[in-house]
């Protein structure tokens, strides 16, 4: 395990990096470290999925929403978190966010099988999506 506060003290000060807090026995990471998302990993993202005719069809950052017709002023616009590998996104978010650097943004276009299928009664079957994706925050596995 880890050596000391001491220790990341001055292993990350000599680096010109935050320190990682540790909360709970895990290792939080927050925006300025360098870390990578790999599986098992809890995430949080800001994204914003828009179609490839560029209309947008949901966001995390409320600013966004309200210029799109999918504003709901009742929803708590936040980070989206989730565990990377355990299945509750899209194949192809996941995949996505996979490697990510913390503060990294990117932009993941999403083929309609690694998203909701060609065909079936989900509205965004047969879509390609396209997500930008902006990592806030790693606490590793």
């Amino acid at each position: 395990m880890f050596k000391s506060a001491s220790f990341f003290s001055t292993h990350y000060r000599s680096r010109c990096v935050k320190a990682p807090i540790l909360l709970y026995g895990r290792v939080l990471f927050i925006s300025g470290d360098s870390v990578k998302v790999e599986k098992g990993d809890h995430v949080e993202v800001n994204y914003t999925g828009r179609l490839e005719d560029g209309r947008i069809f949901d966001s995390s950052v409320e600013e966004i929403a309200k210029g799109s017709m999918f504003y709901d002023p009742s929803r708590e616009y936040e980070p989206l978190g989730f565990v990377v590998g355990e299945g509750r996104m899209i194949a192809g978010f996941e995949k996505g966010v996979l490697g990510m650097e913390l503060g990294e943004k990117k932009e993941v276009r999403i083929p309609p099988e690694e998203a909701y299928g060609r065909s079936g009664s989900h509205p965004l079957a047969g879509e390609t999506l396209i997500f930008e994706i902006d990592v806030v925050k790693i606490e590793k596995a």
